[in-house]
């Protein structure tokens, strides 16, 4: 099992809970017919945090795969609006910390994914991540 966080582009992504848990359902079957590990299927700004993100926590697979046997090596999935990224557990709060502030720098949305809660941040009109909704609120 993995720590998992997601990034999305949120001015694709619905804002309403319900529709968001659905979307997210949808963009996690990988269902888009191209290879998930090349960073060039998704947008402009996916893409700059893919390539900074692999600064610190190269990819397992794909063009940029590096040949490394240490706990930094992340699985990145890379969809048209989406990178989901599974961690090892060891990296969880450097991995949340690097992906949450790339998230801001790069006006993203941001999903923890292994969180009890699911919490969901959207970015704000300041530029801030703020919480919109938890998926664990759906009953």
């Amino acid at each position: 099992m993995s720590y998992d966080l997601m990034v999305f582009d949120a001015e694709q992504a619905p804002r309403e809970l319900e529709i968001f848990s659905d979307w997210y359902d949808d963009q996690s079957e990988w269902a888009e017919e191209h290879d998930y590990d090349d960073p060039s299927v998704t947008t402009d700004k996916l893409r700059l945090f893919f390539m900074e993100l692999i600064n610190d926590f190269p990819p397992m697979n794909g063009p940029f795969a590096k040949e490394l046997d240490d706990d930094t090596l992340a699985d990145i999935c890379v969809g048209k609006v989406v990178v989901y990224v599974g961690f090892a557990w060891s990296q969880s709060e450097p991995a949340f910390e690097k992906m949450f502030s790339l998230a801001k720098k790069y006006s993203l949305g941001f999903l923890n994914a292994s969180s009890e809660r699911g919490e969901v941040w959207f970015p704000n009109t300041q530029g801030e991540l703020e919480i919109c909704f938890e998926l664990s609120d759906i009953t």
